[in-house]
């Protein structure tokens, strides 16, 4: 596989975050927005989990 390959394939963390805020307003419409740092360590965790 080449370098170009693999970087198309990745995951970006905005993809991520994304995925995280449309599940989170599908989940729970009427709770007001997320804070940014909550939203990041969501973001963390992802990646500590998917590195394990």
């Amino acid at each position: 596989m080449t370098a170009e390959a693999v970087a198309e394939s990745q995951t970006s963390v905005f993809d991520v975050a994304e995925y995280i805020l449309q599940k989170r307003a599908a989940a729970e419409p009427d709770r007001p927005a997320m804070t940014a740092m909550k939203l990041q360590k969501l973001v963390y965790y992802c990646q500590a989990w998917h590195l394990a």
